[in-house]
């Protein structure tokens, strides 16, 4: 159950009355944070421009989740695109220097194929997987709510609610 949490939410967040856009933008700010590796000047960076825009944090947990997921399966591809910057194109190799030599940017390990090459691919896909997560919320709430409302789900998770609170009344063990 503990897994499915966040999922629940995020289903109760779609039926929601909660604004679109910012549910979308907390879908493409979790694409940020789940392909990009664990780098915490990154991460950090990111993390402030979530509370700095209005995102919703519900959804940028889950789907930094699920793209944290598949990072893994796309790492050969950041890694040949961040080669191929670092070390193919000759040209940018003095921005690469002056971006070591200062202060604060190589704690964002830059140089590293994976990274460069995550970073690129993920803010160069924050906007489509916005608009992509727009036309798909707004799909789902003008077509499939109806729907899954008259399924069963959301009474079958509200009977989850009651049992919740009907268990604290019985004694464990018996």
């Amino acid at each position: 159950m503990l897994l499915l949490k966040p999922f629940i939410k995020l289903f109760r967040l779609l039926n929601s009355k909660k604004a679109a856009h910012e549910i979308a933008w907390g879908v493409a700010f979790g694409l940020l944070l789940g392909l990009t590796p664990g780098n915490f000047v990154l991460k950090f960076v990111v993390l402030f421009l979530i509370l700095l825009f209005e995102v919703n944090y519900a959804a940028c947990i889950v789907s930094a989740a699920v793209f944290a997921l598949f990072a893994y399966l796309l790492d050969p591809v950041f890694h040949a695109l961040g080669w191929f910057l670092l070390a193919e194109v000759e040209s940018l190799g003095p921005m690469w220097t002056t971006l070591y030599n200062t202060p604060v940017v190589p704690w964002t390990r830059f140089n590293n194929t994976v990274v460069l090459g995550s970073l690129i691919i993920s803010l160069a896909l924050l906007y489509p997987v916005y608009r992509l997560s727009l036309a798909g919320i707004n799909y789902y709430r003008t077509v499939f709510a109806e729907r899954i409302k008259r399924i069963g789900v959301l009474k079958a998770l509200k009977l989850q609610k009651v049992w919740n609170f009907v268990k604290i009344f019985v004694p464990h063990g018996r």
